[in-house]
């Protein structure tokens, strides 16, 4: 009888451990992670600037994630017939290796460009870029596997890491957030150009998002801030080029439109009438 009793007993430990110490350890690795996230965003808080927090996020990540590892080496390790699986599992090591080798290419190679990103940073959490053939947006996250960039109309584009990292990037954000925005008006041989030099020079001038780029000297020796020039004459057209500074690319999209607008509206009553492409010919 006592002997039975004490079978149960042992029985109901091992089923109490064999419960347990999965429950504690996924419990203290929920834990851990969570304090370590806390502590890294307080760190990043007070140690940089809230633009340069981009390896926080990959930090975090990475963090969490050897967390979580650490974890389930400790089940298996601990735990008898997790303990005997593991064993059966590396005895054919080599199998498993070239299996898991091939499966992770990709992942690997997505985490070491992750730390290339986060080291080099050719661009960074709140910079707008463009990764070739995806759409302009503004950088979310960057994280162990992928990019996160929000695109204008709302949508998140998931780009891999290896894609990013391997890619030709325009950042509109690198060292120099201003924008010198190119406006091109194709206007008919027969329209007012001087007319439409000056109009396109002060819409652009007393435009509220409009740059001065010039520094004191070039103010001192009165160089002109806008640059309007006649690129190509064609059979029926003329093109004109007018470039605009301002702060950033939202800015200068804003100012294009509102200049674009304003000048279509100026050039109705001044002569000036715009190139139109119908079957091969000009109209305007």
């Amino acid at each position: 009888m006592e002997t039975s009793i004490e079978t149960l007993e042992l029985e109901a430990r091992e089923i109490l451990e064999l419960v347990l110490k999965p429950f504690l350890a996924a419990v203290l690795a929920v834990v851990i992670s969570y304090l370590l996230k806390r502590a890294l965003h307080v760190y990043f808080d007070r140690h940089f600037e809230k633009q340069n927090n981009s390896s926080l996020s990959f930090i975090k990540g990475a963090s969490s994630g050897l967390i979580y590892f650490f974890a389930i080496l400790y089940l298996f390790y601990s735990i008898p017939f997790l303990n005997a699986l593991g064993q059966s599992i590396f005895a054919s090591a080599t199998v498993v290796a070239a299996i898991v080798g091939f499966a992770s290419q990709k992942a690997i190679s997505n985490i070491i460009a992750g730390l290339l990103l986060v080291g080099f940073k050719p661009f960074r959490i709140g910079d707008v870029i463009q990764v070739e053939k995806y759409d302009r947006g503004m950088v979310e996250d960057i994280g162990l596997m992928h990019t996160i960039v929000r695109d204008y109309e709302n949508r998140r584009i998931v780009i891999p890491n290896s894609i990013a990292s391997e890619s030709v990037i325009v950042n509109s954000h690198y060292n120099d957030e201003r924008i010198r925005k190119r406006l091109i008006f194709r206007l008919t041989l027969d329209s007012n150009l001087v007319r439409a030099y000056q109009i396109i020079r002060a819409e652009i001038h007393q435009h509220p998002l409009w740059l001065d780029p010039r520094d004191a000297d070039d103010i001192e020796r009165q160089v002109d801030p806008i640059f309007i020039y006649t690129t190509e004459i064609g059979e029926y057209y003329i093109n004109i080029f007018a470039y605009a500074w301002a702060a950033n690319h939202d800015d200068s999209l804003l100012l294009q439109s509102d200049v674009y607008k304003n000048c279509l509206e100026k050039f109705k009553g001044e002569n000036i009438k715009i190139a139109i492409a119908y079957k091969g010919t000009m109209l305007g």
